[in-house]
């Protein structure tokens, strides 16, 4: 029943897609890319008040420095989440259990039971 639902669910959204004129879908296409962009800002901008809040300084070496590391450890933590949340998907698909805690470094760390 689930793949028939899924089945269905994929032919609609193939069919309104092809419903939609060329312009419309560069439209669409334009707010997506503005709106990644706009995200992508809002994540400089965490990572530059971060950088000045531990005292680093606009245009030196050392808050260069900072911002990838912050960048870094973003990119670490989302790849974390994204992992957890597949570990969840497959645990209740196989009826388990999962458990998330934080570490010392204020990880998200998930088992399995």
């Amino acid at each position: 029943m689930n793949a028939r639902l899924s089945v269905i669910v994929v032919a609609c959204i193939f069919l309104t897609y092809g419903c939609s004129t060329p312009q419309e879908r560069e439209a669409r296409a334009a707010r997506a890319a503005a709106a990644q962009r706009a995200a992508e800002q809002e994540i400089i901008t965490v990572h530059r008040t971060r950088c000045s809040n531990y005292g680093f300084r606009e245009g030196t070496d050392a808050f260069a420095q900072c911002m990838q590391n912050e960048r870094v450890a973003y990119h670490e933590r989302v790849r974390q989440s994204n992992e957890n949340f597949q570990k969840a998907i497959n645990a209740h698909k196989t009826g388990t259990t999962t458990i998330c805690t934080k570490d010392e470094f204020m990880r998200t760390v998930c088992t399995s039971q």
